[in-house]
């Protein structure tokens, strides 16, 4: 997620992007991630994916049930 944020903290200095407009798509795992960074970051407002599950926040999910 840190990549995400990183890249939203850069685009909103740009003076030709609209930081109301940021958007990120992702494509198989990148999916998972990309809805992810959108539900934590209110700084992007759309998003697109095309992804048969969100893989990160199963492995997340996993991972608590494990540490239990």
């Amino acid at each position: 997620m840190e990549d995400f944020r990183c890249a939203v903290d850069l685009l909103v200095t740009l003076d030709y992007v609209d930081e109301d407009r940021i958007g990120v798509v992702g494509v198989c795992g990148g999916g998972g991630y990309a809805a992810t960074a959108a539900r934590t970051d209110r700084r992007i407002k759309a998003l697109g994916t095309v992804v048969a599950a969100n893989y990160g926040r199963i492995v997340d999910a996993h991972a608590i049930r494990l540490w239990r």
